[in-house]
């Protein structure tokens, strides 16, 4: 019941602030979540997926409001962020990581028709995508391993499994 009590309170206050790192202006249209917030995840028991998709929101708030101006504190909450987001569940880290690399090419797209200087525009994109790499790499280094290991383990029962197979046969 704790677990769900974090869920709901966090997918609330998650959109909340993602909605916030938009428009600054608290607005009642993000309590419009919380009825979508019962999904079948809950209903089947994946909590570990649906507070993974509370932190997908925050994670994305953070990011958005710290996009131009990220310090050394700042750099390090994103990443612990990222790694808390990671060990919730690889998939939805996956997602955010896909979902920060659009708003961060969605930004670069805006200012390079904005102001129309191309080299401006890549420098400022190589220096926000360094900061990125910088700020996910611990994060992107355990979710390599996970996706390694997953792989070694699904190959190791296959091997069994025909094993099992060809002494079954005989």
């Amino acid at each position: 019941k704790l677990l769900l009590a974090i869920y709901y309170l966090g997918i609330a206050y998650s959109f909340r602030y993602l909605a916030r790192s938009f428009s600054h202006v608290p607005t009642l249209v993000t309590l419009l979540i919380i009825p979508f917030s019962a999904t079948f995840f809950i209903g089947m028991g994946y909590l570990n997926f649906s507070l993974g998709g509370a932190l997908l929101f925050l994670c994305l708030g953070y990011y958005i409001r710290h996009f131009n101006n990220f310090t050394w504190k700042s750099m390090i909450m994103m990443g612990l962020l990222l790694i808390l987001q990671f060990l919730t569940h690889a998939f939805v880290f996956a997602f955010t990581g896909l979902l920060i690399v659009i708003f961060l090419i969605s930004e670069t797209v805006n200012l390079w028709i904005q102001s129309g200087k191309v080299a401006e525009t890549l420098k400022i994109f190589g220096r926000q995508l360094l900061i990125l790499i910088l700020v996910s790499a611990p994060a992107i280094a355990l979710w390599l391993n996970y996706v390694i290991s997953i792989q070694e383990i699904t190959s190791y029962f296959k091997v069994q499994h025909v094993a099992l197979s060809t002494l079954a046969d005989d």
